[in-house]
């Protein structure tokens, strides 16, 4: 049973108008909800790398373990930011807040981390620093490619010879744009993205 709900008789919606009500942002309490989530944000990474190890030692059961309660910090931090801090916006916000955060990890933040390794003497590490910058300069290019797409109308639009993957039945249809709906399965078109020959996805 719900704890949370045996305790309060608000409805999860009726909790968010009653913070909304009250000035959250500059509080103590916000802090401490961006601490929150910064926490269990780390929780559910190091309990899928812990459910890893305990895997590749055969302990299948304890894996589970670590993976369920993983989800369970999910959990825990998809409350903080939904009901609370609600910070999650449209899919076009989000992106464009991926790419800041991106952009500032390979321009600025592991530039930084990677010439203090250097410095330190700590030339694998400084490496690491140097491909994953590369990496997060992908992300990057990524994001702002689907921002680009989004804001011009053309997400579903491609060359004539287009292929487009249907990701629920994987149905692969032929055009200069997705179909509004999958001919076999009937899903919308937000369920095609571009085919790519190498991966059959």
């Amino acid at each position: 049973m719900n704890r949370y709900r045996e305790s309060n008789s608000t409805s999860g919606k009726d909790v968010g108008n009653i913070i909304s009500s009250k000035t959250l942002k500059g509080s103590e309490t916000e802090k401490n909800l961006y601490k929150t989530f910064a926490g269990e944000s780390r929780a559910v990474v190091k309990y899928m790398l812990y459910a890893e190890q305990a895997k590749s030692e055969c302990y299948m059961w304890l894996g589970e373990v670590f993976d369920n309660t993983a989800l369970n910090e999910l959990a825990h931090a998809r409350v903080v930011v939904r009901t609370f801090l609600r910070i999650i916006g449209t899919t076009l916000d989000n992106l464009k807040d991926s790419l800041a955060g991106e952009t500032n990890e390979y321009e600025n933040l592991y530039k930084e981390f990677q010439e203090t390794a250097e410095r330190e003497g700590f030339t694998q590490i400084a490496k690491f620093y140097k491909e994953l910058r590369e990496v997060e300069e992908s992300h990057a290019r990524a994001f702002k490619d689907f921002i680009d797409k989004l804001e011009d109308g053309t997400m579903f639009e491609g060359p004539v010879e287009s292929k487009w993957y249907c990701m629920n039945c994987g149905y692969i249809y032929e055009g200069s744009e997705a179909p509004a709906v999958c001919p076999l399965c009937g899903y919308p078109r937000g369920y095609f993205k571009q085919y790519c020959e190498i991966t059959n996805l």
